[in-house]
């Protein structure tokens, strides 16, 4: 096993641990914790990117794609690109999200692949997913079973190539991006608060996009076998 390798995967391994302190142990990692801390950070992170006028969406965008790839929650950048654009919100929140686990893909590529490569080269099951990336990726997108961020980091040390891995992530991304940024830009602070209420959920101009967030959460579950059959046709 090659010195430069372990010393690049080393360096991932601490990079992903300090990211982990900083949003566990420091200030705003209280702060994100907490409903007003959130409402505080969204509020400065909203101000400052509202400054920059018409080309803030061009800022927005660079910004989420940084943090999603420092871990930041992407549920508060969503909802900050809701806020200031309303509903064409979700282009940018759609490109913002595609950069930013596109970054963490290639951290994680550059720092571990040859590392975990060497490990795991003669297992089926990481060979193949060089053949079978995209579909894999698009399931994971689509239905959320794997938090986002850890996916991003996990498929760059794999052998998926960054094309499949690219466009799945943009495909299997846009159902939730637009059904997140529809509800934030509708109802606005309740959801960083955590105040909506029943008459907030029946409104008929949110019914429709409820009803898919609801169908998005179940997915997992309706095709629990089918999503372990494919994992079986992977292996073989």
């Amino acid at each position: 096993m090659g010195k430069k390798s372990l010393i690049k995967f080393i360096g991932l391994v601490l990079f992903l641990l300090i990211v982990l302190y900083i949003f566990n142990f420091t200030e705003l990692g209280g702060n994100l914790k907490s409903a007003d801390g959130r409402v505080m950070v969204e509020q400065e992170l909203s101000g400052f990117i509202d400054s920059f006028g018409v080309i803030s969406p061009i800022i927005f965008i660079l910004i989420y794609a940084i943090l999603v790839a420092f871990l930041f929650p992407a549920t508060i950048l969503t909802f900050i690109g809701a806020a200031l654009f309303g509903i064409k919100g979700f282009i940018f929140n759609l490109i913002g999200a595609s950069i930013g686990a596109s970054l963490s893909f290639l951290i994680a590529r550059g720092l571990g692949k040859d590392f975990v490569e060497k490990i795991f080269k003669n297992k089926k099951l990481y060979a193949n997913l060089e053949n079978n990336g995209f579909n894999t990726i698009f399931i994971l997108r689509l239905i959320p079973i794997i938090p986002f961020n850890v996916l991003d980091y996990i498929a760059g040390i794999t052998k998926i190539k960054f094309k499949d891995y690219f466009f799945a992530t943009l495909i299997g991304m846009m159902p939730g991006a637009f059904i997140y940024t529809y509800l934030f830009a509708i109802l606005s602070d309740k959801v960083l608060f955590g105040k909506i209420s029943f008459n907030d959920l029946i409104r008929k101009e949110i019914l429709i996009p409820i009803i898919l967030f609801i169908l998005l959460v179940v997915l997992p579950v309706i095709f629990k076998n089918k999503i372990k059959k494919m994992l079986k046709t992977t292996k073989s």
